[in-house]
């Protein structure tokens, strides 16, 4: 048993651990961090040291390394932009194009060019204070932030656990999503304004085409069995009167223009009728009563209820295009018409997920299919294609999704209901998790016509393990 005590001052602590690492020449059994908890251990054990003093400087560890990581984190977004002015770079790049080659920054700005896709696994790394105070702290390192830092560093947070729950990690992806929605409303803020500055006349026809924002968080049911499709449905109707809210603010800013009016009551109404609905699908609805309450709510037509965007965009159009709407006006319309083209009647676009384990349960016991032979599938494959081609859509319920077990179909049926009654205009992504075999996701698109989802839905296999990007090649050219 060493004599000495195994230091707890952070400086020392490093040059023990580089010590004991230096002896792997001689040890190549050496394991540093081994070693130095073996040596605190012995500590505890003689009576060197106590609990307290090594809580203290894990303590002191826990801060340094947070603000580190604070600090780098900042420096990283240093150069995006200026503090003081952080889209910059963006406006300069922007106008640089537009007054070199105007047909250039139209085309650019009026494609698609990629999205940001949110999930929330990783936030269970810290509390929701630290997060907010490391957050504060990267965005604006100074002596008050510090100290905030510090503070959320060392409470205990004793209800932290109680913190992890699908509700918890909706409202954290929703407040990223916020965000990330402003963000995108001034990038098209400053299309509109350098579309004015070098289109000339020509600039109200511009219809920018904003960064997809999407998420999975409430739709992720690969290896999780605690999202009940109620649960996913209820979600997106809270995303949806959320963005219908959105949607209202933004047209009370205009005053004296009574389409503007008339669509602002008009929201009012959809977003009350949502709401609505989102309380009535946050019941328990596993009884049929209240299942069958708030199915019919939703299900029906009043005038109240928006599913189509296009509702919404088809009267900014035509103000858009009136000569006698105020420049300053058709460019703000512009904008809104922007995002509405990009987020449709939600804060995201949606990202299912399941496992290709599931839909090849479904396959195998509802199709009698094999679907995992040695050659990827190549009976299974032809005969799915066969069926994609001639199927007819099957019409579906929230009785039907009630009494459904299997995750997959029940998963394919959400999507009908979703696209008929809650937003028809927003493509849903279908996500394969460990794709292996080109069959399953012909059977995927096989059920999507089923059920009449294959025009909104963009059915990607992930290919998650050596063997699947191995083979990826052929699985696509299968496919083909």
């Amino acid at each position: 048993m060493p004599k000495t005590q195994t230091p707890l001052d952070p400086a020392r602590i490093r040059e023990t651990l580089r010590g004991y690492a230096d002896s792997i020449e001689t040890d190549p059994l050496t394991n540093s961090v081994f070693s130095f908890a073996l040596g605190l251990f012995q500590d505890l054990d003689s009576g060197r040291t106590d609990l307290g003093r090594i809580g203290e400087t894990v303590d002191a560890l826990h801060f340094d390394l947070l603000r580190e990581r604070a600090e780098q984190f900042s420096r990283q977004h240093a150069d995006i932009g200026d503090r003081k002015d952080p889209f910059a770079t963006v406006r300069d790049h922007l106008a640089a194009t537009a007054k070199k080659d105007p047909q250039r920054f139209r085309d650019a700005v009026t494609r698609h060019a990629g999205g940001i896709v949110f999930t929330a696994h990783p936030t269970f790394a810290m509390s929701l204070s630290l997060r907010q105070a490391f957050a504060a702290y990267a965005s604006k390192p100074d002596k008050s932030s510090l100290a905030a830092l510090e503070s959320a560093a060392h409470d205990p947070q004793p209800d932290w656990p109680d913190q992890i729950t699908l509700t918890h990690e909706h409202e954290e992806a929703q407040a990223a999503i916020a965000n990330a929605q402003d963000a995108a409303g001034h990038y098209a803020s400053l299309i509109v304004e350098t579309a004015r500055k070098y289109l000339g006349d020509e600039w109200r026809s511009l219809r920018p085409v904003l960064p997809t924002l999407a998420s999975w968080v409430g739709y992720d049911l690969d290896g999780r069995t605690d999202i009940h499709w109620s649960q996913s449905i209820t979600l997106r109707l809270r995303e949806k009167a959320a963005q219908l809210a959105y949607y209202r603010g933004r047209l009370s800013n205009f005053a004296g223009f009574e389409q503007i009016a008339a669509l602002e009551h008009r929201l009012a109404e959809a977003q009350a009728h949502t709401e609505t609905a989102a309380e009535k699908f946050g019941r328990d609805l596993s009884d049929p009563d209240t299942l069958s309450d708030a199915a019919n709510f939703l299900t029906e037509a009043p005038d109240a209820k928006i599913v189509d965007a296009v509702e919404l965009t088809s009267p900014l159009d035509t103000l858009i295009e009136d000569r006698e709407t105020p420049d300053d006006t058709a460019a703000a319309l512009m904008i809104l018409r922007a995002e509405i083209d990009a987020l449709q009647l939600g804060t995201a676009r949606i990202h299912l997920r399941v496992n290709a384990a599931q839909v090849r349960t479904v396959l195998q016991r509802d199709l009698d299919l094999e679907t995992e032979d040695s050659e990827l599938g190549r009976l299974a494959l032809s005969k799915l294609s066969e069926m994609a081609d001639s199927t007819e859509v099957r019409p579906v319920n929230f009785a039907d999704l009630f009494l459904e077990q299997s995750t997959a179909r029940r998963q394919f049926m959400m999507c009908a209901q979703i696209l008929k009654h809650i937003d028809a205009g927003s493509p849903i992504r279908f996500l394969i998790a460990e794709s292996e075999n080109p069959a399953t996701v012909m059977g995927a698109l096989h059920l999507a016509r089923q059920y009449g989802v294959d025009h909104a839905l963009d059915i990607s296999p992930l290919f998650e393990t050596p063997e699947a990007l191995e083979t990826g090649g052929r699985f696509v050219e299968r496919l083909l």
